[in-house]
């Protein structure tokens, strides 16, 4: 069964990159280029679904450093709306954004410039039951 993927990165060629390593396995891809558009979207998939199905994206792959919005600043109103939502940052800026997630134990960080196979596997290894479905 395919994962429906949420990005939010600033670098469109970086967006495209991941796009289509997800899509290269069969899965479902958004895209959105900053904090700001990227709550919008999630706000608003929130809205078309039942109240008792919590999951709108399997998983939202957010870059720290980004206009309008930070990543971490992000990660936190997504959580508000969901709090069992998977997230992976991609990001150049690690050390900082760790200092910044005291109240995320549970994320997954990848330091860039990084693997999209590897962006993939984490993803799809976070979710192994719903990938062989």
């Amino acid at each position: 069964m395919p994962l429906n993927i949420l990005i939010a990165e600033d670098e469109e060629d970086i967006a495209e990159q991941y796009k289509m390593g997800f899509e290269d396995r069969g899965h479902k891809v958004k895209i959105t280029y900053n904090g700001v558009e990227c709550i919008n979207v999630y706000r608003r998939a929130r809205q078309t679904l039942d109240e008792e199905d919590p999951i709108i994206y399997d998983a939202v792959i957010i870059d720290h450093n980004m206009p309008l919005k930070n990543g971490a600043t992000l990660a936190e109103e997504i959580r508000e709306i969901n709090p069992e939502q998977t997230i992976v940052f991609a990001t150049a800026y690690g050390n900082q954004l760790i200092t910044g997630l005291d109240s995320f134990e549970d994320v997954d960080i990848l330091a860039k410039p990084l693997s999209i196979k590897n962006l993939v596997r984490l993803v799809e290894e976070r979710f192994y039951d719903k990938v062989l479905a």
